[in-house]
């Protein structure tokens, strides 16, 4: 039943005109998928995320993580989740296709700031950087190192 009631959702949040999107309809992504489909995959599913928050009332609350203790937070509070999410696991591929990525400076700043309070720093992960590279205090924070060119 899910994947009758997502596959429209994902069909209309992909804004093709030429043919269904390869996900979201049915398709999962495999070890074998290529960097096209992985990029087109994080469209509609950011377009998603956008479209429910904006669509939830402001007491509206949910599990946003669940260790070290279940926490809820608003609506609000998922945007700079899956952005943080998004840039992590985008660095993650990139690093693997041996692609380079940077994510904006500003960006990383403002998610940095936002996510400070959250206990993933402190919990799951090495306690949160706060030097002038907001980018590489996520990644460091997260056990990543950045790519290194070459």
């Amino acid at each position: 039943m899910y994947r009758q009631c997502a596959t429209p959702v994902f069909l209309l949040a992909s804004r093709k005109l030429d043919a269904y999107p390869e996900v979201g309809s049915g398709l999962t992504l495999g070890p074998d998928a290529s960097p096209d489909l992985l990029v087109q995959s994080l469209e509609p599913a950011t377009r998603l995320l956008v479209a429910v928050v904006n669509d939830a009332d402001p007491e509206v609350r949910a599990v946003i993580f669940r260790r070290p203790e279940i926490i809820v937070a608003a609506s609000l509070d998922f945007v700079p989740q899956g952005a943080m999410e998004l840039s992590l696991h985008a660095h993650d591929m990139c690093t693997g296709l041996k692609v380079a990525f940077e994510p904006p400076a500003e960006l990383c700043y403002r998610l940095r700031e936002d996510t400070r309070p959250w206990p993933m720093w402190t919990v799951a992960w090495n306690g949160l950087c706060r030097t002038e590279d907001p980018w590489g205090d996520q990644l460091t924070s997260s056990g990543r190192q950045r790519q290194i060119e070459g």
